[in-house]
């Protein structure tokens, strides 16, 4: 199944507006210039939403990993706890 294309490309923005336009008379290097120009900052903006989305889901995978660390050593504490390790005894019975 083929993705459909971006809001980013010129020709399809040209062809919408011709569609849209039918009538009208244009200075196609004007036209075309404006189809870049808006397809850069369409792409811009497409490309900017994408980091800000990216940015929280590595916000996220960081917490989460920081959890996960947290409950490993939480859980090596009370292993050691469990077996009476040397290193608890010496310091609970001194």
């Amino acid at each position: 199944m083929s993705e459909p294309p971006k809001l980013a490309d010129p020709d399809r923005r040209y062809f919408a507006w011709r569609q849209a336009h039918p009538t009208l008379v244009e200075d196609p290097r004007a036209v075309w210039t404006e189809a870049w120009r808006q397809a850069y900052w369409a792409g811009l903006r497409e490309t900017s939403q994408l980091g800000l989305q990216l940015l929280e889901v590595i916000t996220r995978v960081e917490a989460l990993e920081q959890r996960l660390r947290d409950l490993q050593h939480g859980e090596e504490i009370e292993r050691e706890l469990e077996q009476s390790s040397e290193y608890w005894k010496s310091h609970t019975h001194a």
